[in-house]
């Protein structure tokens, strides 16, 4: 739901330019100070961890981080990087979110690297349940 709100805000749709860009900021905020302290496994999915790094590693966080952006995602990456390195989920939306969180980190990883994680993740495609 985020992503869609984010895209219509781009697109400046009125009806998304008042409350729900109000709670967009607001959970932008919310998810990037549970980065800095560390996503607690206890209170979250997979599914919702990998979807806030996602987000926070593809979103403008200058007015959290100023200049130092590019060094908080790069800790947010390292933070979160045990999802590749140990990769197993579970259902195909997580499935879903650790493709996205592969291709958004990308930057962070080498050619090999990238490879090495990206034939895990498609290795394991867990088909949606009908």
């Amino acid at each position: 739901m985020f992503r869609l709100i984010r895209k219509a805000i781009r697109q400046r749709e009125k009806a998304f330019l008042d409350k729900p860009l109000k709670w967009s900021c607001l959970k932008e905020e919310q998810w990037h100070k549970e980065a800095k302290t560390g996503f607690d496994r206890m209170k979250l999915s997979d599914y919702d961890i990998l979807n806030r790094a996602t987000i926070l590693l593809e979103s403008d966080l200058y007015a959290f981080e100023g200049r130092r952006q590019q060094d908080f995602k790069h800790q947010l990456f390292n933070s979160t990087r045990h999802y590749l390195d140990d990769y197993d989920a579970t259902d195909s939306k997580t499935q879903l979110a650790a493709e996205q969180y592969l291709y958004v980190s990308a930057k962070f990883l080498t050619a090999e690297e990238f490879d090495k994680y990206h034939s895990q993740v498609l290795k394991l495609k867990i088909e949606p349940v009908a």
